[in-house]
C-alpha cells in the first residue's frame, strides 16, 4: 500500500512538472515570455517617484508598449496629435489589438481628412484619475498635444481612501506556477454563474467589514476631490496650450439592471465592496453629473456618450471594459463630436453647446 501511495505521488509531481514545463514552453513560443521568470500582467509595470506606470518596450500577451510605456506606435513628430486619458476601460482589456476605442477613434477622425492625426493612448490599466492628473505635465511636455481626451475610471475614487501612500515598488512577486493561472481561467470559465456569484458574495462579506460602514453613493469628499481633479486637469491642460475635452463615463447596465445582469453587478461591487450593489449606478450617475457640470462651468468641449451606450454582453465584456463592438460605438460617439475640431494652430477645439 505505501508503495503504491509513493508511486501515485511520484506522478502526481511527475504530471504537474511536465504540465508546468508545457505551459512555459507554450507561453515562450506563442508569447516570447521568459521560461524561468514570472509571466503575468506585472511585467507591464514600471515604477517612478509616483508610483506604478508603463514599463518602456513591455509586451504581455496582446499588449505591446512603446518607448515610452504607451499602448500606442512610437510618436510621430509631424503629426498632430490627440491625447487619450484613462485607466484600463482607454488602455484596452477586452479588445483585440487594435479595436480599443483610441485607435478606433484614430482611424475614423484619419478616414476623410486630407492631413492626418495621431492619437497618443496614456491609459494605463489601474491608474487612478489623480494618478493621472499628477503624471498630466510630464506628458504633455512629451506628447505636446492639441487636444486631451479625459475618460476618467469614476469607480477607482472609491478606493481611494484606502489606498495607502505609495512607499516605493513593491517587492519581487514570489515564484508562482504558469498552469495554476490556467487552471483559474478555466474555472472561471466553467464554473456554473451561480457558484461564481456564491463565491463572490461571500468575498465581499469577508472583505466589506475592512471598508467601513455600506454605503448607499460615493460620499460628497470623494465626489468633491474629484471635481476638484477635473478642474486641474483643465487648468494644466489649457497652460500647455491644449484644448481639454471631457467625456462621461459608460457602463454595461445602462439606467436600470436588468434581473439577469444582477451578477455582473456583484462581479463589480467585488472590487469595491463597501458600496452597495444598488450604489453602482447611483454613483456612475453622480459622477457624470459632475462632468457635465464642470464641462460647462469652464466652458470645456463635453462628449457626453454615457446615457447613450446601449448596454449588455454585445457591448461590454465586464461592467465597464468594452467588447470590439463597443469600442467602436463608443469611438463613433467620440469621431461626431470631434469632426468640427481642427487640432492644429490656436483653439483648435472650440466649444460647442452643452445639450
Amino acid at each position: 500500500m505505501a508503495k503504491l501511495i509513493l508511486k501515485a505521488l511520484l506522478w502526481s509531481v511527475l504530471t504537474g512538472l511536465t504540465l508546468e514545463l508545457c505551459a512555459r514552453l507554450d507561453d515562450f513560443f506563442t508569447h516570447g515570455a521568459p521560461l524561468l521568470a514570472n509571466y503575468d500582467n506585472n511585467i507591464l509595470n514600471a515604477f517612478d517617484k509616483t508610483g506604478n506606470r508603463g514599463r518602456p518596450f513591455a509586451h504581455y500577451l496582446k499588449w505591446n508598449l512603446n518607448s515610452l510605456g504607451f499602448r500606442n506606435l512610437e510618436l510621430d513628430p509631424q503629426l498632430p496629435k490627440l491625447m487619450c486619458v484613462g485607466s484600463s476601460e482607454t488602455f484596452g482589456q477586452s479588445e483585440t489589438p487594435g479595436m480599443e476605442w483610441p485607435r478606433q477613434l484614430e482611424r475614423l477622425l484619419n478616414e476623410n481628412r486630407p492631413a492626418k492625426l495621431q492619437i497618443v493612448n496614456t491609459g494605463f490599466a489601474g491608474e487612478t484619475f489623480p494618478t493621472s492628473v499628477l503624471r498630466l505635465p510630464e506628458r504633455l511636455a512629451t506628447v505636446h498635444p492639441a487636444a486631451v481626451l479625459f475618460y476618467p475610471s469614476v469607480a477607482h475614487y472609491l478606493s481611494l481612501p484606502f489606498i495607502p501612500p505609495y512607499q516605493g515598488p513593491p517587492p519581487p512577486a514570489p515564484a508562482r506556477p504558469r498552469m495554476l493561472a490556467r487552471f483559474e481561467t478555466v474555472f472561471k470559465q466553467s464554473a456554473p454563474l451561480w457558484l461564481m456569484t456564491w463565491l463572490r458574495l461571500r468575498q465581499i462579506e469577508k472583505d466589506a467589514p475592512t471598508y467601513g460602514p455600506l454605503i448607499d453613493n460615493i460620499s460628497q469628499p470623494l465626489i468633491d476631490r474629484f471635481e476638484n481633479d477635473l478642474r486641474q486637469a483643465i487648468r494644466l491642460t489649457r497652460a500647455s496650450g491644449a484644448d481639454p475635452v471631457l467625456i462621461t463615463h459608460a457602463n454595461r447596465f445602462g439606467r436600470t439592471v436588468a434581473p439577469e445582469e444582477r451578477f455582473m453587478l456583484t462581479a463589480w461591487r467585488k472590487f469595491y465592496p463597501n458600496l452597495r450593489e444598488d450604489g453602482f449606478l447611483r454613483m456612475e450617475q453622480t459622477m457624470n453629473d459632475v462632468t457635465r457640470r464642470v464641462a460647462a462651468q469652464e466652458h470645456v468641449l463635453l462628449i457626453d456618450p454615457a446615457p447613450d451606450m446601449p448596454p449588455g454582453p454585445r457591448y461590454f465584456s465586464d461592467f465597464v471594459h468594452f467588447t470590439n463592438e463597443g469600442a467602436t460605438i463608443f469611438a463613433r460617439s467620440l469621431a461626431q463630436s470631434l469632426g468640427h475640431c481642427r487640432f492644429s494652430g490656436a483653439n483648435p477645439c472650440p466649444t460647442v453647446p452643452h445639450n
